[in-house]
């Protein structure tokens, strides 16, 4: 008994969903709709939907205000108001009259940062939730009734981030299996190394990065939400800003069925490429066509067409820019000979790259580049040489390929 006890208690759910897709009300009663033209009373909700709309949205009706100057700039944005506190801006969506003129229904779209209670204090600990997070497992952890392998754990030289998989996250998912969508699966907490307080200018950066990592080893984009900061063990103030998440997908991901100390010593690596605005914007646009590639969102050939384009990126920031060849598969060949790849590490289970290449590509061009950049340039131009011949089980294995040769190439930078 004494040994479970010095087991790490599981991260606290500040957050549960009774069902995945739930919406979440943030706020109910009176707030006020303001710009240069006009205020405008509501009363109504303002929420955070997953289905249909994702997003944080306000509904209402209408109590006072200039609604007059309104239809006659309907486009205007307004900062909401409540208690004489902005905590967002929005646009009017939609606005349906019946009789009398006063009985009025307002929907608006939140457009900007959402923030209950007052940012500026500092504070000791954040804590926040991630939907659709597949499962890894983690550094054992305990409940009041179980241990569990289900603890993250990131920390660079400034943040220490402890990440928990809930306790009941195999129930959650099999729903999410069956209905689709989205729910909370994982539970966060973040503090200073040093146990200093902090504000929330000091963690922007480190929120972002840290939802591009999971995004990474997610395989899809996934993100930190419903933030609230902590001060003497009180809320003080939460965040619930929307930002991207993809539908739940529980897709194998081998590269990251690994222990799970490795998984902070890449996340220390990729904080420290990201702690500049050049690695900052590299990370998000090799990101962006690595996930959007692997989730397939142009089928699969236009996929095939994304990944060589963030093979490209990748190529331009090792080489820093200072080599400027103009053919894709000299970049390529490049970028493996800086990975120190070559064809004998194509997986076994590419027999259709490996058939291709040796019977129908010229000698200078067989290999694992001449084979992927061939099949990229046949979708792009529809060569009549290969239209026949270009399964796609050999689209397939290529698109394999690429994913696989962003992902070392991450792992390595």
């Amino acid at each position: 008994m004494n040994d479970y006890k010095l087991i790490p208690e599981l991260i606290e759910n500040f957050i549960d969903f009774p069902k995945p897709n739930h919406t979440m009300e943030m706020f109910i009663g009176d707030f006020e709709l303001r710009n240069h033209e006009c205020s405008i009373g509501v009363n109504g909700k303002i929420y955070f939907s997953w289905f249909p709309e994702y997003g944080n949205y306000f509904t209402g009706t209408f109590l006072f205000g200039d609604f007059d100057k309104y239809i006659s700039n309907p486009v205007d944005y307004f900062d909401i108001y409540i208690d004489e506190k902005k905590i967002s801006t929005a646009l009017i969506i939609k606005c349906i009259t019946s009789l009398p003129s006063t009985n009025l229904f307002l929907k608006g779209v939140l457009t900007d940062k959402i923030f209950f209670g007052d940012k500026d204090l500092k504070i000791e600990v954040i804590n926040f939730s991630i939907p659709n997070l597949r499962s890894i497992n983690g550094n054992v952890v305990r409940d009041k009734k179980k241990s569990i392998k289900a603890r993250i754990l990131l920390e660079n030289d400034l943040w220490r981030i402890e990440i928990d998989k809930k306790s009941n996250y195999h129930e959650l998912r099999d729903q999410l299996l069956i209905v689709g969508g989205y729910d909370l699966l994982y539970s966060g907490k973040i503090t200073r190394l040093d146990g200093t307080h902090f504000d929330t200018g000091m963690v922007e950066d480190i929120f972002m990065n840290l939802d591009l990592f999971l995004s990474f080893i997610n395989g899809r984009n996934t993100s930190s939400l419903f933030l609230n900061g902590i001060k003497q063990n009180e809320i003080v103030w939460s965040d619930y800003t929307s930002k991207t998440v993809d539908v739940f997908e529980d897709n194998f991901y081998p590269i990251f069925e690994r222990n799970v100390d490795g998984i902070n010593l890449m996340w220390k690596e990729f904080s420290k490429i990201c702690q500049s605005k050049k690695g900052q914007i590299f990370i998000k646009n090799i990101l962006h066509w690595y996930i959007q590639s692997k989730k397939q969102a142009g089928l699969l050939d236009g996929s095939i067409i994304m990944a060589q384009t963030g093979l490209e990126i990748l190529y331009h920031y090792i080489t820093d820019n200072k080599e400027d060849l103009n053919k894709t598969p000299s970049k390529l060949r490049k970028l493996l000979i800086y990975l120190e790849v070559n064809d004998k590490e194509i997986p076994l289970k590419s027999k259709e790259m490996i058939n291709f290449s040796t019977n129908f590509l010229d000698k200078k061009y067989q290999g694992i580049i001449g084979t992927i950049t061939t099949v990229r340039n046949d979708l792009i131009h529809s060569k009549e040489k290969f239209i026949d011949i270009i399964s796609f089980q050999l689209k397939f294995e290529v698109y394999n390929i690429n994913l696989w040769l962003i992902e070392i190439s991450l792992l390595k930078i």
